[in-house]
């Protein structure tokens, strides 16, 4: 077993004990129904691990049904400790008043605090379920000099974290690639993490990615996922879906320069100090074009500053679930959204298109990203 699933089996069963403390007062008497429970939560806990386990060793539908219970019950349990946690302060507060004689708790009081986080997780839990389905159009406009002439406008549309795998399937691509032809666009690009799962052919997603030809193509960088979910086997995805993966590299498209790189989850220690991937990305194309730079964190690599015109990222999901963006909010500042940057390329980072873990997602809306480069 690796670092990953030990920290995560250790968080993950923190988050399970404060659950069974706080929906103990629900139960009827008798310890049979608190072993049950115990159980219960047992299950539940080693239930991501099995479903990888189970992916990995081919046995696709009974992984994809295990995934709905276990990544639902994930979202359910992160929120049902907030709520909990809520619970806990407001029957505290009965309690202080109590003392000073303020109010009097009305009987069942614990029990009902209980109640009341169990509703409460639930309704934002469902309330996740749907957020995560409403797909958004976010528009983006970019006014630059460095277009050609007879070049009024481009329109780029990106994708980022569309996750495709056990939980995020052809209901989603078909969305996904029928508002994207909608748009037009004269160019796609992913910014990483377009899949993370072993169901690279079910229901034929290679062949809708495939019947998507923008006049300047489909172009792609490798984000972490791409790793957890086998390398081989996301190059090929990609290769078969369309999309020319930059590596490091950078290329002349139509008007436009674009460079990519590999997430830092792909690279090997190199032997010393040299040119960064950014810079070994860039090098050899005409400064005179406008530069768009795929990149799957939103992190910006100094060395790089004055070479590029746009960073395009993704991998944050915004927190997907609130109140975790001020986490990925505190690693990647630059989490949501337009940053222009003064005497630095700007960086738009992409909410994502699918979701990670959990099929939820609060106050984080997933996204297509239309961009609209225009003449200045």
């Amino acid at each position: 077993m690796n670092w990953f699933w030990l920290i995560f089996l250790g968080v993950y069963a923190s988050i399970h004990a404060v659950l069974f403390v706080r929906l103990r007062p629900l139960l009827p008497a008798g310890r049979g129904w608190s072993l049950g429970l115990a159980g219960l939560f047992l299950l539940l806990l080693l239930a991501p691990p099995a479903v990888r386990a189970l992916e990995r060793a081919g046995h696709d539908f009974p992984a994809m049904i295990l995934a709905w219970i276990a990544f639902v019950w994930m979202g359910l349990a992160g929120l049902g400790v907030l709520t909990s946690l809520a619970s806990w302060l407001v029957q505290g507060l009965g309690a202080l008043a109590s003392r000073l004689d303020l109010w009097t708790p009305p009987a069942g009081w614990a029990r009902g605090c209980a109640a009341a986080a169990l509703v409460l997780a639930a309704l934002a839990a469902g309330y996740g379920v749907v957020e995560a389905r409403s797909l958004r159009l976010e528009r983006v406009t970019i006014a630059t000099n460095k277009l050609p002439p007879g070049v009024d406008r481009l329109v780029v549309a990106l994708v980022s974290d569309v996750h495709l795998g056990l939980l995020n399937g052809h209901r989603l691509l078909s969305r996904v690639v029928e508002l994207i032809r909608a748009q037009n666009p004269d160019l796609v690009v992913s910014t990483g993490d377009l899949v993370d799962g072993n169901l690279f052919g079910e229901d034929g997603l290679a062949s809708l990615w495939a019947a998507l030809n923008p006049p300047l193509g489909k172009y792609a960088v490798l984000g972490n996922h791409e790793v957890y979910a086998g390398l081989g086997n996301s190059i090929d995805f990609h290769h078969r879906s369309g999309f020319v993966l930059l590596r490091d590299q950078g290329v002349a498209v139509g008007p436009l320069n674009l460079a990519g790189v590999d997430d830092p989850a792909l690279r090997q220690p190199g032997p010393g100090p040299g040119p960064t991937h950014e810079v070994k990305a860039l090098a050899g194309l005409d400064p005179s074009r406008f530069t768009l730079l795929l990149k799957h964190r939103p992190n910006i690599d100094p060395a790089a500053m004055g070479r590029v015109d746009l960073q395009l990222s993704g991998h944050t999901h915004q927190g997907q679930v609130w109140p975790f963006r001020y986490i990925t909010g505190a690693i990647h500042p630059m989490q949501a959204g337009l940053y222009p940057l003064d005497h630095q390329p700007a960086v738009y980072t992409s909410r994502g298109t699918g979701t990670w873990g959990p099929p939820m997602r609060i106050a984080a809306p997933p996204e297509i990203t239309i961009i609209e480069l225009v003449r200045r």
